[in-house]
């Protein structure tokens, strides 16, 4: 007896992953680690949180930098970054990353997701994606970084 295997379409497989990673996010940012002392984080707005974040949307119905602890922010950071550059994309690249060989089908899911016409271009596509968020990221870092540690040093010659 031959076993039938779910196929999804690219679409379903998309809009799968996000569903996944909004579950998991908000499960994760409901857990009483993810919250800040003397805060505590209802699954609602974890939900609205963890949904906003992974679609990039940037909303907020709590203050994230007061409401939710360390672990909490980079559950965060990790969905805002997951979901910038497109789960399957960031998946394909763990995948890649670990050795593992992509299959056709997920080359045709790449390839939707990223708009391109032909599957061989999208592990061309991939490496250009994370080569140019690497150094925008790395210069954003940079320039943050003067600007944040020139305010520190300032307020410490104040005081």
């Amino acid at each position: 007896m031959k076993k039938k295997h779910a196929h999804f379409t690219p679409a379903q497989t998309i809009a799968l992953s996000f569903l996944l990673g909004i579950a998991v996010g908000t499960f994760l940012l409901s857990l009483p680690i993810s919250a800040a002392p003397s805060h505590h984080i209802s699954v609602v707005h974890a939900l609205f949180t963890a949904t906003s974040a992974l679609c990039v949307t940037g909303l907020a119905v709590v203050d994230t930098g007061t409401s939710f602890s360390a672990f909490g922010q980079g559950v965060i950071l990790l969905l805002i970054q997951v979901g910038g550059l497109g789960i399957l994309t960031f998946g394909t690249a763990i995948a890649l990353v670990a050795g593992r060989k992509i299959t056709v089908e997920e080359h045709l899911r790449l390839a939707a997701q990223l708009n391109i016409l032909q599957t061989g271009e999208a592990k061309q596509a991939l490496k250009k994606i994370f080569m140019y968020v690497l150094v925008v990221e790395a210069a954003g870092t940079l320039l943050l970084y003067g600007h944040f540690y020139g305010n520190v040093r300032r307020l410490q010659a104040v005081s």
